[in-house]
């Protein structure tokens, strides 16, 4: 599920690229007002709650979503550091939104309630500037090839907004981790019970 239509264009064209259009349905939705009949054992969120407006909004959602009990899937990423404001003011002009600035600590307060059942620390690496240019350069050419683009100045214009992105997202690597977490749900406690997150 996605709120862009493009995004779930992309998922879709890749899932049949793997053969697997029977395995998997895809929605344009906004996943905040997202409904279902049918209760889920299992959500996957991964980085995305740090894209939503109201991340709180989507965890209130997923109670709903949720049978009695369940299990959720996320990877959050978190500031280690003070990032330098001049370096948030240049992401917000590339990304159009403002990086994580928020700590391990105050990031692990919205799945307050939640049993940590797993969690595993990594600390993203830096790309190479040989890296960067491979991806994207075998990005752009994908999409060239699938596009039938063959004008070098539309090349050369996507090839360098994609290339100031990664290359944003190389900069906040320094002040960045993220987690890989499994959390359980349990309708009975939660959210009254607090589990202590170290």
């Amino acid at each position: 599920m996605d709120i862009c239509a493009a995004s779930v264009t992309r998922a879709k064209q890749n899932c049949q690229l793997e053969n697997l259009e029977n395995r998997l349905h895809f929605k344009c939705e906004d996943a905040v007002q997202f409904r279902s009949e049918k209760a889920f054992s299992h959500i996957i969120v991964g980085a995305a709650l740090g894209f939503f407006p109201n991340p709180k909004l989507m965890i209130a959602n997923m109670e709903k979503l949720f049978s009695d009990n369940g299990y959720l899937l996320a990877s959050p990423f978190y500031v280690t550091k003070k990032v330098p404001d001049r370096l948030i003011s240049e992401a917000k002009k590339i990304f159009g939104m403002t990086p994580t600035v928020k700590s391990r600590k105050q990031i692990m307060q919205l799945y307050r309630g939640f049993d940590v059942l797993f969690e595993d620390r990594l600390e993203p690496e830096p790309e190479t500037e040989g890296e960067l240019k491979h991806y994207c350069q075998s990005t752009i050419e994908r999409v060239c090839q699938e596009k039938g683009i063959t004008r070098d100045a539309l090349y050369n214009v996507m090839y360098k907004r994609l290339y100031e992105i990664r290359e944003m997202s190389n900069y906040l690597r320094e002040y960045q981790e993220y987690s890989v977490l499994v959390l359980r749900y349990d309708r009975n406690t939660y959210p009254k019970r607090f589990v202590e997150l170290f």
